[in-house]
């Protein structure tokens, strides 16, 4: 039912919060970074493919400069 439902969004035009009112929550559309904790409209995925035991962080942009920058201090 729920997939059914997803599948017949117009992906064109739909939003996070159609996706949330098919599913029931905002887990699948709400994106946190997982360093800062703000809830943000870009992120970068690095590591393994998101699993339950995977090692995966999601960082934002300020983060990722903050990580960034660590390589290149004089």
């Amino acid at each position: 039912m729920i997939t059914g439902k997803l599948d017949n969004l117009d992906v064109d035009v739909a939003t996070p919060a159609d996706v949330a009112e098919i599913i029931g929550n905002e887990s699948w559309t709400r994106m946190t970074c997982g360093e800062c904790k703000k809830d943000v409209t870009e992120l970068v995925t690095i590591g393994d493919e998101p699993d339950y035991e995977s090692q995966t962080a999601s960082i934002c942009i300020d983060c990722a400069r903050k990580a960034a920058s660590l390589f290149f201090k004089k």
